[in-house]
């Protein structure tokens, strides 16, 4: 997948927990403008990126918060007071950075926390989720605090509010999230599902009882697509069975549940060849026995290849249903 598709993909769960928010602001209708690009806002220079972000108009900028996962982890070691902001564990620097810079282009930030640290998990890494959700529900209590725009930066100065929170990344996909399955007394229960319940009530109990007015907490941004395959060689949850799994575990409160809209580049080739419909061939004097580029049993078909642009396919001289080409053809006026 491209990068501009990625960033793209992101819209969906971005813009679905800020529609949330907005349907009550009398002030701001409808969908967002929202994108995701931790490349730039994160490891990139921030001032090209942010001056970049308000050029586009864009209104809500989705940032991944790292718990405890890669270099830019908030929390790789555990802190002693973990509700604390101000824990000597704790290391915002470049999300203080990437807010306050949000905060100077009138883009509004949306914080998506994820990874666990190895601490609070025995070690099984940043897809499995925490032994103890109450460690990250007071991971989420601290973030919610610290931007609650009444919190005090180092140097001094305030640090900019942050209202809209999502509660992991794709936890029906393996990438983010581990085992999918688990089987239990011989029976294969989905147990990302479960998992995910009480990651999603412990982000959404963390950052409510902070008590700030405008605060959203969105659940799910799931993957979407899944294979419900337990027993695959990469098992997989279906964006609708992994919701009425987690349905399953009991009352789990949200705000919002996105879900990723766009899919991998077999998906986005289909989709490419629909919308580039070619025109029908002229139409020929005479019908012969032998197909020709031009005549009606040899209509090309869009297909689209890796570059973006459509090839063109063939049709046989006397198409089968299994064979022939499935697009409508759009005739020149």
């Amino acid at each position: 997948m491209s990068r501009t598709i990625r960033l793209l993909a992101a819209l969906a769960a971005t813009a679905a927990l800020a529609t949330a928010a907005a349907s009550t602001a009398a002030a701001a209708p409808g969908m967002q403008v929202g994108i995701f690009d931790d490349a730039q806002t994160l490891y990139g220079d921030p001032a090209t990126a942010f001056g970049t972000l308000k050029d586009l108009r864009v209104q809500i900028v989705r940032v991944s918060l790292y718990w405890g996962f890669g270099p830019l982890a908030v929390a790789a070691t555990k802190p002693a007071n973990p509700i604390n902001p101000d824990d000597p564990a704790y290391n915002w620097a470049v999300y203080d950075r990437a807010v306050q810079y949000a905060n100077a282009t009138g883009v509004k930030v949306l914080f998506s926390i994820w990874g666990t640290p190895n601490w609070a998990n025995g070690g099984k890494g940043p897809r499995a989720a925490p032994t103890n959700s109450t460690d990250l529900q007071n991971f989420a209590y601290a973030a919610a605090k610290r931007y609650s725009g009444t919190f005090l930066a180092p140097d001094g100065r305030l640090i900019p509010p942050v209202r809209y929170w999502l509660a992991w990344n794709e936890p029906n996909n393996p990438a983010f999230l581990l085992p999918q399955f688990v089987k239990k007394k011989g029976v294969w229960v989905v147990q990302s599902a479960i998992d995910y319940a009480k990651i999603c009530t412990a982000v959404y109990s963390g950052v409510h009882l902070t008590a700030f007015a405008g605060e959203q907490v969105g659940c799910g941004a799931t993957s979407p697509r899944g294979n419900n395959g337990p027993a695959s060689s990469r098992p997989s949850v279906a964006p609708l069975a992994f919701l009425r799994a987690v349905a399953k575990t009991g009352p789990v409160k949200f705000d919002a549940w996105p879900t990723t809209r766009t899919t991998g580049s077999r998906r986005r080739s289909r989709t490419r060849s629909r919308r580039a419909r070619p025109t029908a061939p002229a139409r020929p004097r005479s019908r012969s026995a032998t197909s020709t580029p031009s005549s009606p049993s040899s209509t090309s078909c869009s297909r689209g290849s890796g570059s973006g642009s459509p090839s063109t396919a063939t049709r046989p001289t006397r198409p089968t249903p299994s064979s022939a080409c499935r697009w409508p053809i759009r005739r020149s006026t």
